[in-house]
């Protein structure tokens, strides 16, 4: 086996392998590269924890029966019958998966995607926020550029299913409002403990949730 060695970096090699000139200019391009990136992900843990918190604290009366067949179809279709190019049927034979089974399965995940809508849905209204067409397309685009898309075009480019983008930014925006009212954590990462979770980032709220069916939230100290 040959190993080789890493071509040296020089302004020649620079100049022919990016679109920059110089050795510095490239070091430069990196590194604001990786910074980006870090703060993408920062910021997506954040949301994600923040949400995932009040999730945790919300509890669901009842779900609408329309929506929650909705949300059932939604998942056979998106996730199954689409991508497997197989009836149900027998996508489920092949994964040796019974009906009973698998209804139990997307039933429970119908639930966990009703839930996350519902609550993104309550916090908008306790907000009192609605988005004109122009306004959501401001939204669109902010939560495009946040994810390293260069405009909401290009987003919309990679993601066809318009409802599934609809629903990101929308869950984006919620985790905003969010930010507001939690409290962010940054956690060293020698500060572990059996509790303590392995994220960089832990969500604390001192209220416990509920939302209704028709979309009321209520909120207990």
């Amino acid at each position: 086996n040959k190993i080789s060695q890493p071509a040296e970096l020089t302004d020649e090699w620079v100049s022919n392998n990016s679109d920059v000139k110089t050795v510095d200019e490239y070091k430069a391009e990196v590194k604001a590269t990786l910074e980006t990136s870090a703060d993408m992900e920062y910021n997506n843990n954040k949301k994600s924890n923040l949400f995932e918190a009040l999730v945790n604290k919300t509890e669901i009366s009842e779900y609408p029966d329309d929506l929650m067949e909705a949300a059932k179809e939604k998942e056979f279709e998106n996730y199954y019958a689409k991508p497997s190019g197989m009836t149900l049927d027998e996508y489920w034979k092949s994964q040796s998966i019974t009906e009973d089974q698998a209804s139990q399965y997307i039933e429970a995940q119908a639930q966990t995607n009703l839930k996350q809508n519902m609550i993104v849905q309550a916090v908008l209204d306790a907000e009192g926020i609605t988005f004109t067409k122009d306004e959501y397309r401001e939204q669109l685009d902010k939560f495009a550029k946040e994810y390293g898309f260069k405009d909401a075009e290009a987003l919309e480019q990679a993601y066809t299913d318009a409802e599934l983008v609809k629903d990101n930014v929308l869950w984006s925006k919620v985790c905003d409002i969010l930010e507001k009212y939690g409290t962010i954590t940054d956690v060293a990462e020698d500060e572990t403990t059996d509790e303590t979770a392995t994220d960089s980032n832990t969500a604390e709220s001192s209220d416990s949730t509920e939302t209704t069916a028709d979309g009321e939230t209520q909120t207990a100290n």
